[in-house]
């Protein structure tokens, strides 16, 4: 069965080079977006499998449009394929969920292999790429945050939330009960006047810290 992607991309030539990179493969491109907006229009009207989406996006931005993207019910596979090779937009990937951060400088095949793989549910992040989220994370760290509005636990939380965790994935990982990291998330959210996980990790990501 071949599989829809939706390909988000500011530039008309990419967009028809992608579509006929996708051609003769498992993969058919259910729809084109120009802009972060269109691409959840998009998305709502066609229901890809999976999301081709460039790091920066007019209108409603890259990350907002995977935000709303991972809302949906099936959310649809999100690749992030660009040319900034940035560890702040990988890290804003990452916790938006995507499923893997694919360079321009790919060749058709890697693109192609991780298109797959992402739609069987896989991680196709890698190690190195990991690591480079991890150290730009850490560097600013030392900051801390300003007004000493969250406690060490907080921060702590927030440092997962930026890695897209789950309340369960993050009661595991502090050894806590899941309602105590449930509260925890409220703390933050309350403290930093913020309506949810999603804008919890940007901002972290957006001051500088984690």
């Amino acid at each position: 069965m071949s599989l829809g992607v939706l390909i988000a991309d500011p530039s008309p030539l990419v967009r028809a080079g992608l579509r006929r990179m996708l051609e003769g493969t498992f993969l058919h491109v259910a729809a084109e977006a120009g802009d972060g907006r269109q691409a959840i229009e998009s998305a709502d009207r066609v229901h890809p499998q999976l999301v081709l989406i460039e790091a920066r996006m007019p209108t409603a931005d890259s990350f907002q449009a995977l935000s709303a993207l991972g809302l949906a019910r099936p959310a649809p596979y999100a690749v992030v394929f660009t040319a900034h090779d940035s560890p702040t937009y990988m890290a804003a990937a990452l916790a938006m969920r995507a499923s893997a951060y694919v360079l321009k400088s790919a060749g058709r095949g890697e693109l192609i292999d991780t298109l797959l793989r992402a739609a069987e549910g896989e991680d196709c992040w890698t190690i190195s790429q990991r690591r480079r989220v991890r150290s730009a994370l850490d560097f600013p760290r030392r900051r801390r945050d300003p007004d000493g509005l969250l406690t060490a636990r907080e921060h702590d939380v927030l440092t997962r939330l930026v890695d897209g965790q789950t309340n369960k994935r993050l009661a595991e990982s502090l050894e806590i009960s899941s309602e105590t990291a449930k509260e925890h998330v409220q703390n933050i959210l309350r403290k930093l006047w913020l309506a949810d996980r999603t804008q919890a990790a940007l901002w972290a990501l957006r001051n500088g810290w984690s």
